[in-house]
């Protein structure tokens, strides 16, 4: 008795044999007993990006691919976005960019250049390490001025090693132990010199000193100008006092005061244009030699 299209199963099927639709909502159906479908060519679809290999809700288990890659392509003219390659190795992207969220659960190894556009966050508790062996190539440049610290009270940097270290105007340079300075294997105080008076740039800093090697003299800064602070040294039996030696300023003064340190305590004064003052009498017991005569009152 023949049986109907719809009834074959198993050895009643014999190839080549054509599949029509069975039903209303099954396209094409297979079934065989070792529930396995033989293909010996390219499975294409016969349409352009239209149709899916499973579902959301009906997916496919695994999927196994030889030495062959995965090709993303541009279904406007069939050209080859990405390649997705792997071997024992790992898994290989080309030349491309990975956009969105890309979360590691385990290393991520780069080899070769990287380049991270945009903002970087390395680490999400203090519990997180940072190893860095290459050197840096490029300064180092906080996002914001005066926001952020290097180090804390809690986890300070042992050394630091710099050419120059430049405070800001408005900062200060902190010390919370005495400042001890080794020179040559001995400890001594380091009493800041330079062969030239410093820059300054704002009238905050008064009181700076410094030495001056080329002249010789301890210099201050009264907010305006290095003003020599004078010396005092023996020298060939002689004692003396000078106010900038090298006639830098030309306002330069010597000015002796008693009881007071406005101008109006001033006693004597030896001025570097050679017009000297000199308040009250003078009481002399011995002589005194002119060079020139005396044209000054007597009064």
């Amino acid at each position: 008795m023949a049986k109907t299209h719809s009834s074959l199963t198993g050895a009643d099927l014999h190839g080549p044999q054509s599949f029509d639709l069975e039903n209303a909502t099954e396209i094409w159906t297979v079934s065989q007993s070792i529930n396995k479908v033989n293909l010996s060519g390219s499975l294409l679809p016969n349409d352009e990006a239209s149709f899916d290999l499973g579902s959301a809700a009906l997916s496919w288990k695994d999927i196994y691919v030889s030495s062959g890659s995965i090709k993303f392509v541009d279904p406007s003219d069939n050209s080859v976005l990405q390649t997705l390659t792997a071997d024992s190795s790992g898994i290989s992207f080309g030349g491309g960019n990975v956009s969105g969220s890309t979360i590691s659960g385990s290393k991520l190894h780069v080899v070769g250049d990287a380049f991270i556009g945009g903002n970087l966050t390395l680490g999400d508790a203090d519990t997180d390490s940072i190893s860095i062996t290459a050197d840096l190539t490029s300064n180092l440049t906080p996002n914001a001025d005066i926001t952020y610290d290097l180090g804390t009270t809690a986890k300070q940097w042992k050394d630091i090693y710099v050419g120059r270290a430049l405070v800001g105007q408005t900062g200060s340079l902190h010390i919370s132990s005495s400042l001890t300075v080794l020179m040559d294997g001995k400890a001594g105080m380091l009493l800041p010199s330079a062969s030239g008076d410093p820059t300054v740039s704002g009238t905050s800093e008064k009181g700076m000193t410094y030495f001056n090697l080329t002249d010789n003299l301890m210099k201050v800064y009264s907010g305006t100008d290095w003003v020599p602070v004078g010396s005092t040294e023996t020298k060939d039996n002689i004692l003396s006092i000078a106010a900038d030696s090298d006639g830098d300023n030309a306002s330069s003064a010597i000015k002796m005061r008693v009881d007071g340190t406005a101008d109006a305590q001033n006693k004597m004064i030896l001025q570097s244009t050679n017009s000297h003052e000199m308040t009250g009498s003078i009481n002399i017991s011995g002589s005194i030699t002119a060079t020139a005569p005396h044209t000054a009152s007597t009064s």
